[in-house]
Protein backbone atom coordinates (compact mmCIF):
# COMPACT_ATOMS: atom_id res chain seq x y z
CA UNK A 1 0.00 0.00 0.00
CA UNK A 2 1.49 3.35 -0.98
CA UNK A 3 1.19 6.57 0.97
CA UNK A 4 -1.66 7.98 -1.11
CA UNK A 5 -3.69 4.78 -0.75
CA UNK A 6 -3.28 4.93 3.04
CA UNK A 7 -4.58 8.50 3.11
CA UNK A 8 -7.54 7.75 0.87
CA UNK A 9 -8.60 4.81 3.03
CA UNK A 10 -8.32 6.89 6.20
CA UNK A 11 -10.48 9.65 4.71
CA UNK A 12 -13.28 7.20 4.01
CA UNK A 13 -13.61 5.71 7.48
CA UNK A 14 -16.66 7.14 9.22
CA UNK A 15 -15.76 6.86 12.90
CA UNK A 16 -12.07 6.40 13.68
CA UNK A 17 -8.78 5.41 12.08
CA UNK A 18 -5.39 4.35 13.37
CA UNK A 19 -2.15 4.74 11.44
CA UNK A 20 0.76 2.61 12.65
CA UNK A 21 2.99 4.98 10.69
CA UNK A 22 2.56 8.67 10.02
CA UNK A 23 0.45 10.45 7.43
CA UNK A 24 2.31 11.77 4.38
CA UNK A 25 0.30 13.76 1.84
CA UNK A 26 2.65 14.70 -1.00
CA UNK A 27 0.03 16.36 -3.21
CA UNK A 28 -0.42 15.69 -6.87
CA UNK A 29 -3.75 14.92 -8.50
CA UNK A 30 -5.41 17.26 -6.00
CA UNK A 31 -5.37 14.66 -3.23
CA UNK A 32 -7.55 15.70 -0.26
CA UNK A 33 -7.39 14.16 3.21
CA UNK A 34 -10.82 14.83 4.72
CA UNK A 35 -11.90 14.20 8.33
CA UNK A 36 -15.64 14.17 8.88
CA UNK A 37 -17.66 15.66 11.72
CA UNK A 38 -17.43 12.63 14.03
CA UNK A 39 -14.20 11.09 12.70
CA UNK A 40 -11.11 10.56 14.84
CA UNK A 41 -7.67 9.77 13.40
CA UNK A 42 -4.60 8.81 15.44
CA UNK A 43 -1.18 8.94 13.74
CA UNK A 44 1.73 7.26 15.51
CA UNK A 45 4.33 9.45 13.83
CA UNK A 46 4.54 12.67 11.77
CA UNK A 47 1.80 14.31 9.74
CA UNK A 48 3.13 16.04 6.62
CA UNK A 49 1.06 17.98 4.06
CA UNK A 50 3.18 19.11 1.10
CA UNK A 51 2.70 21.40 -1.90
CA UNK A 52 -0.56 20.80 -3.72
CA UNK A 53 -1.99 18.63 -0.94
CA UNK A 54 -4.98 19.42 1.27
CA UNK A 55 -6.02 18.51 4.79
CA UNK A 56 -9.58 19.56 5.53
CA UNK A 57 -12.01 19.16 8.41
CA UNK A 58 -15.78 19.13 8.60
CA UNK A 59 -17.28 22.41 9.79
CA UNK A 60 -19.53 20.83 12.40
CA UNK A 61 -19.38 18.08 14.96
CA UNK A 62 -16.05 17.11 16.56
CA UNK A 63 -13.54 16.02 13.92
CA UNK A 64 -10.33 15.00 15.70
CA UNK A 65 -6.76 14.43 14.54
CA UNK A 66 -4.14 13.22 17.03
CA UNK A 67 -0.46 12.57 16.41
CA UNK A 68 2.64 11.40 18.25
CA UNK A 69 5.13 13.03 15.86
CA UNK A 70 5.53 16.45 14.28
CA UNK A 71 2.94 18.36 12.22
CA UNK A 72 4.15 20.07 9.05
CA UNK A 73 1.86 21.86 6.62
CA UNK A 74 3.85 23.31 3.74
CA UNK A 75 3.22 26.97 2.97
CA UNK A 76 2.06 25.73 -0.45
CA UNK A 77 -0.13 23.04 1.10
CA UNK A 78 -3.71 23.72 2.13
CA UNK A 79 -5.15 23.38 5.62
CA UNK A 80 -8.91 23.95 5.67
CA UNK A 81 -10.21 24.40 9.18
CA UNK A 82 -13.58 23.25 10.41
CA UNK A 83 -14.40 22.57 14.04
CA UNK A 84 -11.45 20.25 14.56
CA UNK A 85 -9.16 19.55 17.49
CA UNK A 86 -5.50 18.75 16.77
CA UNK A 87 -4.13 16.76 19.71
CA UNK A 88 -0.38 16.38 20.27
CA UNK A 89 0.00 13.23 22.38
CA UNK A 90 3.56 12.06 21.78
CA UNK A 91 6.21 11.08 24.31
CA UNK A 92 9.08 13.24 22.99
CA UNK A 93 9.17 16.95 22.12
CA UNK A 94 6.82 17.62 19.17
CA UNK A 95 6.82 20.54 16.74
CA UNK A 96 3.84 22.23 15.09
CA UNK A 97 4.03 24.13 11.80
CA UNK A 98 0.62 24.81 10.23
CA UNK A 99 2.12 26.67 7.27
CA UNK A 100 0.62 30.02 8.23
CA UNK A 101 -2.96 28.73 8.00
CA UNK A 102 -5.53 29.22 10.76
CA UNK A 103 -6.68 26.24 12.84
CA UNK A 104 -9.75 25.78 15.01
CA UNK A 105 -8.60 23.84 18.06
CA UNK A 106 -5.35 22.58 19.61
CA UNK A 107 -4.91 20.26 22.62
CA UNK A 108 -1.60 19.76 24.46
CA UNK A 109 -1.26 16.22 25.80
CA UNK A 110 2.49 15.63 25.89
CA UNK A 111 4.58 15.93 29.05
CA UNK A 112 7.66 16.53 26.86
CA UNK A 113 6.02 19.67 25.39
CA UNK A 114 5.08 21.01 21.96
CA UNK A 115 6.96 23.78 20.15
CA UNK A 116 5.30 26.24 17.79
CA UNK A 117 7.51 26.62 14.70
CA UNK A 118 5.42 29.22 12.82
CA UNK A 119 2.81 31.81 13.77
CA UNK A 120 -0.64 30.27 14.00
CA UNK A 121 -4.07 31.80 14.68
CA UNK A 122 -6.53 29.69 16.66
CA UNK A 123 -10.18 30.52 16.03
CA UNK A 124 -11.74 28.01 18.46
CA UNK A 125 -10.06 26.72 21.61
CA UNK A 126 -6.49 26.21 22.81
CA UNK A 127 -6.73 23.56 25.53
CA UNK A 128 -3.86 22.86 27.93
CA UNK A 129 -3.94 19.36 29.44
CA UNK A 130 -0.42 17.99 29.80
CA UNK A 131 2.88 19.64 28.92
CA UNK A 132 3.67 23.14 27.76
CA UNK A 133 3.31 24.96 24.47
CA UNK A 134 6.74 26.46 23.76
CA UNK A 135 6.77 29.62 21.65
CA UNK A 136 9.11 32.46 20.69
CA UNK A 137 8.68 36.01 19.42
CA UNK A 138 9.12 34.67 15.88
CA UNK A 139 6.62 31.81 16.25
CA UNK A 140 3.70 31.99 18.66
CA UNK A 141 -0.07 31.35 18.80
CA UNK A 142 -2.65 34.13 18.43
CA UNK A 143 -6.13 33.59 19.84
CA UNK A 144 -8.76 35.02 17.49
CA UNK A 145 -11.57 37.25 18.77
CA UNK A 146 -13.81 34.16 18.78
CA UNK A 147 -11.20 31.96 20.48
CA UNK A 148 -10.65 30.90 24.08
CA UNK A 149 -8.08 29.02 26.17
CA UNK A 150 -8.72 26.44 28.90
CA UNK A 151 -6.93 24.30 31.45
CA UNK A 152 -3.69 26.23 32.06
CA UNK A 153 -1.84 25.49 35.31
CA UNK A 154 1.69 24.91 36.60
CA UNK A 155 1.97 21.65 34.64
CA UNK A 156 0.56 22.92 31.35
CA UNK A 157 0.68 26.48 30.00
CA UNK A 158 2.26 28.68 27.34
CA UNK A 159 6.01 28.89 27.90
CA UNK A 160 6.70 31.90 25.73
CA UNK A 161 4.61 34.62 24.07
CA UNK A 162 0.93 34.28 23.17
CA UNK A 163 -1.28 36.97 21.57
CA UNK A 164 -5.00 37.78 21.59
CA UNK A 165 -7.07 39.61 18.99
CA UNK A 166 -9.72 41.89 20.56
CA UNK A 167 -12.80 43.59 19.14
CA UNK A 168 -14.73 44.02 22.41
CA UNK A 169 -14.11 45.19 25.97
CA UNK A 170 -14.00 41.63 27.34
CA UNK A 171 -11.10 40.65 29.62
CA UNK A 172 -8.75 37.94 28.35
CA UNK A 173 -6.48 35.84 30.58
CA UNK A 174 -3.10 35.01 29.07
CA UNK A 175 -2.11 31.42 30.04
CA UNK A 176 1.60 32.22 30.40
CA UNK A 177 4.38 30.83 32.59
CA UNK A 178 8.02 29.79 32.45
CA UNK A 179 7.66 26.00 32.16
CA UNK A 180 7.49 25.60 35.93
CA UNK A 181 5.17 28.28 37.30
CA UNK A 182 1.87 29.35 35.74
CA UNK A 183 1.73 33.14 36.13
CA UNK A 184 -1.15 34.57 34.16
CA UNK A 185 -1.67 38.17 33.11
CA UNK A 186 -4.88 39.74 31.77
CA UNK A 187 -5.85 42.61 29.50
CA UNK A 188 -9.17 44.43 29.16
CA UNK A 189 -9.45 46.87 26.21
CA UNK A 190 -10.79 50.34 26.93
CA UNK A 191 -13.01 50.30 23.83
CA UNK A 192 -14.44 47.82 21.33
CA UNK A 193 -11.96 48.48 18.55
CA UNK A 194 -9.55 46.06 16.91
CA UNK A 195 -6.29 45.57 18.80
CA UNK A 196 -3.83 42.71 19.31
CA UNK A 197 -1.91 42.36 22.58
CA UNK A 198 0.85 39.82 23.17
CA UNK A 199 1.98 38.69 26.64
CA UNK A 200 5.16 36.91 27.75
CA UNK A 201 6.17 35.88 31.28
CA UNK A 202 9.80 35.83 32.47
CA UNK A 203 10.61 34.05 35.72
CA UNK A 204 13.69 36.15 36.37
CA UNK A 205 14.60 39.69 37.39
CA UNK A 206 14.61 42.53 34.88
CA UNK A 207 18.07 44.03 34.41
CA UNK A 208 17.24 47.44 35.95
CA UNK A 209 15.99 47.56 39.57
CA UNK A 210 15.63 51.35 40.02
CA UNK A 211 12.17 52.64 40.92
CA UNK A 212 10.23 55.76 41.92
CA UNK A 213 7.95 56.60 44.84
CA UNK A 214 5.43 55.51 46.03
CA UNK A 215 7.01 52.13 45.26
CA UNK A 216 8.79 50.65 48.29
CA UNK A 217 10.05 47.49 46.56
CA UNK A 218 9.72 45.77 43.22
CA UNK A 219 9.89 42.07 42.51
CA UNK A 220 13.25 40.80 41.33
CA UNK A 221 12.00 37.33 40.55
CA UNK A 222 9.66 37.93 37.60
CA UNK A 223 8.21 40.34 35.06
CA UNK A 224 5.81 40.37 32.09
CA UNK A 225 6.15 41.87 28.61
CA UNK A 226 2.81 43.23 27.30
CA UNK A 227 3.25 44.17 23.64
CA UNK A 228 0.66 45.78 21.35
CA UNK A 229 1.35 44.29 17.93
CA UNK A 230 -1.48 46.11 16.11
CA UNK A 231 -4.17 48.68 16.80
CA UNK A 232 -4.08 51.71 19.09
CA UNK A 233 -6.34 50.79 22.02
CA UNK A 234 -5.18 51.00 25.63
CA UNK A 235 -6.71 49.19 28.58
CA UNK A 236 -6.36 47.60 32.00
CA UNK A 237 -3.56 45.16 32.82
CA UNK A 238 -3.64 42.71 35.72
CA UNK A 239 -0.85 40.50 37.06
CA UNK A 240 -1.04 37.40 39.23
CA UNK A 241 0.90 36.30 42.28
CA UNK A 242 1.31 33.02 44.16
CA UNK A 243 3.63 31.55 46.77
CA UNK A 244 6.56 31.69 44.34
CA UNK A 245 6.20 35.48 44.17
CA UNK A 246 7.33 35.92 47.76
CA UNK A 247 5.85 36.96 51.07
CA UNK A 248 2.56 38.70 50.30
CA UNK A 249 0.97 39.68 53.61
CA UNK A 250 -0.86 42.97 52.91
CA UNK A 251 -2.73 42.61 49.64
CA UNK A 252 -4.00 46.19 49.60
CA UNK A 253 -0.41 47.51 49.30
CA UNK A 254 0.39 45.55 46.14
CA UNK A 255 0.95 47.61 42.99
CA UNK A 256 1.68 47.05 39.35
CA UNK A 257 4.86 48.74 38.19
CA UNK A 258 5.86 49.46 34.60
CA UNK A 259 9.32 50.22 33.23
CA UNK A 260 9.46 53.66 31.60
CA UNK A 261 12.86 53.11 30.01
CA UNK A 262 14.73 54.50 33.01
CA UNK A 263 12.92 53.50 36.20
CA UNK A 264 10.03 51.38 37.44
CA UNK A 265 6.97 53.57 38.02
CA UNK A 266 3.60 52.73 39.53
CA UNK A 267 0.76 51.80 37.17
CA UNK A 268 -1.66 51.66 40.09
CA UNK A 269 -3.03 48.92 42.29
CA UNK A 270 -6.78 48.27 42.07
CA UNK A 271 -9.35 45.51 42.52
CA UNK A 272 -7.11 43.15 44.46
CA UNK A 273 -8.48 39.60 44.47
CA UNK A 274 -7.48 36.38 46.21
CA UNK A 275 -5.48 36.01 49.40
CA UNK A 276 -1.86 35.99 50.58
CA UNK A 277 -1.32 32.67 48.77
CA UNK A 278 -2.59 33.60 45.30
CA UNK A 279 -4.47 36.38 43.57
CA UNK A 280 -4.14 39.26 41.13
CA UNK A 281 -4.07 43.05 41.02
CA UNK A 282 -5.17 45.51 38.32
CA UNK A 283 -3.51 48.62 36.92
CA UNK A 284 -5.22 51.96 36.56
CA UNK A 285 -7.80 52.23 33.78
CA UNK A 286 -6.91 52.95 30.15
CA UNK A 287 -3.25 52.13 30.59
CA UNK A 288 -0.98 52.73 27.63
CA UNK A 289 0.25 49.42 26.17
CA UNK A 290 3.11 49.39 23.72
CA UNK A 291 5.96 47.00 24.46
CA UNK A 292 5.65 47.66 28.18
CA UNK A 293 7.40 45.66 30.89
CA UNK A 294 5.31 45.13 34.01
CA UNK A 295 6.02 43.56 37.40
CA UNK A 296 4.62 43.39 40.92
CA UNK A 297 5.53 46.06 43.44
CA UNK A 298 4.55 47.09 46.95
CA UNK A 299 3.99 50.45 48.59
CA UNK A 300 5.05 49.20 52.04
CA UNK A 301 7.52 46.90 53.78
CA UNK A 302 4.68 44.50 54.67
CA UNK A 303 5.05 42.60 51.40
CA UNK A 304 8.48 41.01 51.20
CA UNK A 305 8.56 40.45 47.42
CA UNK A 306 11.96 38.70 47.27
CA UNK A 307 14.44 41.23 46.02
CA UNK A 308 17.76 39.71 46.99
CA UNK A 309 17.94 35.98 46.34
CA UNK A 310 19.06 35.15 42.80
CA UNK A 311 20.04 31.49 43.22
CA UNK A 312 19.35 28.65 45.64
CA UNK A 313 20.53 25.10 44.89
CA UNK A 314 20.67 21.87 46.88
CA UNK A 315 22.80 18.96 45.71
CA UNK A 316 24.02 15.62 47.02
CA UNK A 317 27.71 15.69 47.89
CA UNK A 318 28.84 12.24 48.98
CA UNK A 319 26.77 11.55 52.12
CA UNK A 320 25.75 15.17 52.74
CA UNK A 321 23.49 17.72 51.07
CA UNK A 322 25.28 20.90 50.04
CA UNK A 323 23.16 24.06 49.92
CA UNK A 324 24.33 27.09 47.94
CA UNK A 325 22.72 30.47 47.34
CA UNK A 326 23.53 33.97 46.13
CA UNK A 327 22.14 37.44 46.70
CA UNK A 328 22.71 40.51 44.56
CA UNK A 329 21.37 43.07 47.02
CA UNK A 330 20.48 43.00 50.71
CA UNK A 331 18.88 45.70 52.80
CA UNK A 332 18.88 45.20 56.58
CA UNK A 333 18.99 41.40 56.24
CA UNK A 334 19.63 39.51 59.51
CA UNK A 335 20.11 35.79 58.83
CA UNK A 336 19.09 32.83 56.69
CA UNK A 337 17.13 30.00 58.26
CA UNK A 338 17.79 26.67 56.49
CA UNK A 339 14.78 24.42 56.81
CA UNK A 340 14.17 20.79 55.87
CA UNK A 341 11.10 18.63 55.32
CA UNK A 342 10.38 15.01 54.46
CA UNK A 343 7.08 15.75 52.74
CA UNK A 344 7.55 19.23 51.25
CA UNK A 345 4.92 20.68 53.60
CA UNK A 346 6.10 20.54 57.21
CA UNK A 347 9.51 22.19 57.61
CA UNK A 348 11.87 22.44 60.59
CA UNK A 349 14.96 24.59 60.95
CA UNK A 350 18.26 22.70 60.81
CA UNK A 351 20.71 25.63 60.87
CA UNK A 352 21.18 29.39 60.55
CA UNK A 353 23.64 31.42 58.49
CA UNK A 354 24.33 35.09 59.16
CA UNK A 355 23.43 37.52 56.36
CA UNK A 356 25.44 40.44 54.95
CA UNK A 357 23.09 43.05 56.42
CA UNK A 358 23.20 45.69 53.70
CA UNK A 359 25.00 45.03 50.44
CA UNK A 360 24.78 45.99 46.79
CA UNK A 361 27.30 43.34 45.67
CA UNK A 362 26.83 39.67 44.84
CA UNK A 363 27.28 37.60 48.00
CA UNK A 364 27.62 33.79 47.89
CA UNK A 365 26.67 31.48 50.77
CA UNK A 366 26.78 27.75 51.44
CA UNK A 367 25.92 25.27 54.16
CA UNK A 368 25.59 21.51 54.64
CA UNK A 369 23.02 19.09 55.92
CA UNK A 370 25.23 16.39 57.47
CA UNK A 371 22.29 14.18 58.38
CA UNK A 372 20.08 13.74 55.31
CA UNK A 373 17.43 11.04 55.44
CA UNK A 374 17.01 8.16 53.01
CA UNK A 375 14.50 9.22 50.39
CA UNK A 376 13.54 12.76 49.40
CA UNK A 377 14.86 15.68 51.47
CA UNK A 378 13.11 19.02 50.83
CA UNK A 379 15.02 22.24 51.58
CA UNK A 380 14.10 25.92 51.62
CA UNK A 381 15.61 29.18 52.82
CA UNK A 382 13.76 31.65 54.98
CA UNK A 383 15.36 35.09 54.75
CA UNK A 384 14.87 37.04 57.98
CA UNK A 385 15.23 40.84 57.95
CA UNK A 386 16.29 42.88 60.96
CA UNK A 387 12.74 44.16 61.38
CA UNK A 388 11.50 40.58 61.72
CA UNK A 389 9.88 40.31 58.29
CA UNK A 390 10.72 37.25 56.23
CA UNK A 391 10.48 35.76 52.77
CA UNK A 392 10.96 32.23 51.50
CA UNK A 393 12.87 30.68 48.64
CA UNK A 394 11.67 28.04 46.25
CA UNK A 395 11.88 24.46 47.51
CA UNK A 396 14.75 22.20 46.38
CA UNK A 397 14.81 18.40 46.63
CA UNK A 398 17.74 16.02 47.15
CA UNK A 399 17.24 12.24 46.89
CA UNK A 400 19.30 9.81 48.97
CA UNK A 401 18.88 6.14 48.03
CA UNK A 402 20.77 4.63 50.94
CA UNK A 403 23.35 2.84 48.77
CA UNK A 404 26.04 5.49 48.93
CA UNK A 405 25.82 6.16 45.18
CA UNK A 406 25.57 9.71 43.90
CA UNK A 407 22.59 10.64 41.72
CA UNK A 408 23.20 12.06 38.26
CA UNK A 409 22.32 15.75 38.51
CA UNK A 410 23.00 19.10 36.90
CA UNK A 411 22.13 22.74 37.33
CA UNK A 412 22.85 25.72 35.13
CA UNK A 413 23.29 29.31 36.18
CA UNK A 414 22.81 32.06 35.35
CA UNK A 415 19.69 30.96 33.53
CA UNK A 416 18.84 32.60 31.21
CA UNK A 417 22.42 33.42 30.17
CA UNK A 418 23.87 35.95 27.77
CA UNK A 419 27.38 34.65 27.14
CA UNK A 420 28.67 31.95 29.49
CA UNK A 421 26.66 29.70 31.83
CA UNK A 422 28.15 27.65 34.65
CA UNK A 423 27.24 23.97 34.19
CA UNK A 424 27.47 22.22 37.57
CA UNK A 425 26.96 18.49 37.66
CA UNK A 426 27.07 15.51 40.02
CA UNK A 427 28.70 12.36 38.62
CA UNK A 428 27.60 8.96 39.99
CA UNK A 429 30.51 7.12 38.29
CA UNK A 430 33.88 7.72 36.69
CA UNK A 431 34.01 8.06 32.90
CA UNK A 432 33.09 10.19 29.90
CA UNK A 433 29.94 12.31 30.20
CA UNK A 434 28.26 13.92 27.20
CA UNK A 435 26.52 17.29 27.06
CA UNK A 436 24.18 18.02 24.17
CA UNK A 437 22.13 21.17 23.56
CA UNK A 438 19.10 21.10 21.28
CA UNK A 439 16.91 23.88 19.94
CA UNK A 440 13.21 23.65 20.75
CA UNK A 441 12.74 22.17 17.27
CA UNK A 442 15.06 19.28 18.15
CA UNK A 443 18.13 20.48 16.21
CA UNK A 444 21.49 19.71 17.84
CA UNK A 445 23.30 23.04 18.28
CA UNK A 446 26.11 22.09 20.68
CA UNK A 447 27.84 18.98 21.98
CA UNK A 448 30.81 18.35 24.25
CA UNK A 449 32.19 15.70 26.58
CA UNK A 450 33.90 15.85 29.92
CA UNK A 451 35.88 13.31 31.95
CA UNK A 452 33.92 13.00 35.17
CA UNK A 453 34.85 11.45 38.49
CA UNK A 454 32.44 10.55 41.26
CA UNK A 455 31.26 13.72 42.96
CA UNK A 456 30.74 17.29 41.78
CA UNK A 457 32.17 18.90 38.70
CA UNK A 458 31.81 22.06 36.65
CA UNK A 459 32.53 23.46 33.21
CA UNK A 460 31.64 26.62 31.32
CA UNK A 461 28.92 26.41 28.67
CA UNK A 462 29.47 29.15 26.07
CA UNK A 463 26.10 30.28 24.66
CA UNK A 464 27.28 33.56 23.15
CA UNK A 465 26.76 32.29 19.59
CA UNK A 466 23.29 30.88 20.29
CA UNK A 467 20.25 32.71 18.97
CA UNK A 468 17.93 34.14 21.61
CA UNK A 469 15.38 31.64 22.84
CA UNK A 470 15.01 28.44 24.82
CA UNK A 471 17.13 25.30 24.51
CA UNK A 472 17.03 21.76 25.89
CA UNK A 473 20.21 20.56 27.62
CA UNK A 474 20.82 16.80 27.74
CA UNK A 475 23.38 15.23 30.09
CA UNK A 476 24.38 11.59 29.52
CA UNK A 477 26.35 9.39 31.92
CA UNK A 478 28.85 6.68 30.87
CA UNK A 479 26.27 3.98 31.70
CA UNK A 480 23.58 5.61 29.55
CA UNK A 481 21.55 7.45 32.21
CA UNK A 482 20.07 10.65 30.77
CA UNK A 483 18.66 13.77 32.42
CA UNK A 484 17.34 16.93 30.78
CA UNK A 485 17.19 20.59 31.72
CA UNK A 486 16.52 23.82 29.86
CA UNK A 487 18.42 27.06 29.38
CA UNK A 488 17.39 30.41 27.99
CA UNK A 489 19.64 32.61 25.82
CA UNK A 490 19.14 36.37 26.07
Amino acid sequence: MNKKELLIILSLISTSAFSQLGLFNEGGDGLIFHIGQDDAVQAESDITNLTGATIEFENGGTPALALKGNFLNSTSGTYTLGTETIEFNGAALQSADFGGDDIYGLLTNNASNISIDRHVTITGSLDYSTGHLISTTSAYPTIETTGVTTGADDDSHNNGPIAKNFDATTEFTYPVGNGTNYRYSTFTPASASAVTIRSTYYGAAYADYSYNAPIYKISRTEYWDMYRTSGAINGVVSLSWDTESGGVTTIADLLIAYYDGTDWTTAGGNNHTGNTTAGDVESNADWSIYDRYFTLATSSADNALPVELTRFEAEKEKKTARLEWETTAEINSDYFSIQKSTNGIDFTEISQVGAAGTSTETVSYYNYDFNPLIGKNYYKLVIIDQDGTSEESKIRVVQFDGNGRENLAMNIFPNPAQSVANFNYTAPEDGIYYIKVFSITGKLVYSANVLGVVGKGQFNLNVSTFESGKYIVQFLSPSGEVINNSIGKI
